[in-house]
């Protein structure tokens, strides 16, 4: 029943992803994300590789950020497009209609109309002040929960959640919440991996067969 959603941290590079996203730290999660930036298609595509035949191992359903062709390639679960990316109905028609495509969006509007356009999730955010997007202001916890009321649609929250927040982002009742930073610059990710881990499974959730 976890619903964590870890997608990886976009300063490491692939030497560090390939130490710190082991098949222990997926273990037991939701989805899982590879986001990078900066990577040549080729480093792009042999990194997507590996991570998939860990994901496989794991059981974790791999989600390939802004590639849906590598996603494609490598057979990954997904595909996450960006507001700037691809849109998501031209995604949708490429990669056919078994594979999931997640969307970023702001609003309930953009949740909307992004569902309709074919998105199998939205992610919604970010949902507090995070570094990865500092210029980004914070679309709060009242919007994610109207987001959530807005479509049927699995909703995933993401923007600077950690074990601190988690609650007040649970009780607004997401599919899933996505951690990048608070897993990825702690001092004992696995361990906080776990805890948050743990208090989802409390609380409840989706696995990917409901989506």
């Amino acid at each position: 029943m976890a619903r964590l959603y870890l997608i990886t941290d976009p300063l490491l590079d692939s030497k560090e992803l390939l130490h710190l996203y082991d098949e222990a730290m997926l273990g037991g999660l939701g989805l899982f994300q590879l986001r990078v930036k900066g990577l040549d298609d080729s480093c792009f595509f042999k990194l997507a590789e590996e991570f998939s035949n860990r994901c496989s191992k794991a059981g974790v359903a791999l989600i390939i950020n802004d590639r849906p062709d590598i996603a494609m390639l490598v057979g990954a679960a997904g595909v996450h497009v960006g507001r700037c990316d691809l849109p998501v109905k031209t995604v949708r028609r490429l990669v056919g209609d078994d594979m999931l495509v997640g969307s970023s969006i702001h609003d309930p509007s953009q949740a909307v109309a992004a569902v309709r356009a074919g998105a199998s999730y939205v992610a919604i955010g970010p949902c507090f002040a995070t570094s990865v997007k500092p210029d980004q202001r914070p679309v709060g916890i009242t919007v994610l929960r109207q987001t959530v009321s807005a479509t049927d649609a699995p909703v995933c929250a993401i923007g600077g959640i950690t074990p601190v927040n988690l609650g007040e982002v649970l009780d607004a009742r997401p599919a899933y919440a996505a951690v990048i930073t608070a897993v990825s610059r702690s001092d004992s990710p696995l361990r906080v991996k776990e805890f948050l881990l743990e208090e989802m499974k409390r609380d409840g959730g989706l696995t990917l067969q409901d989506i």
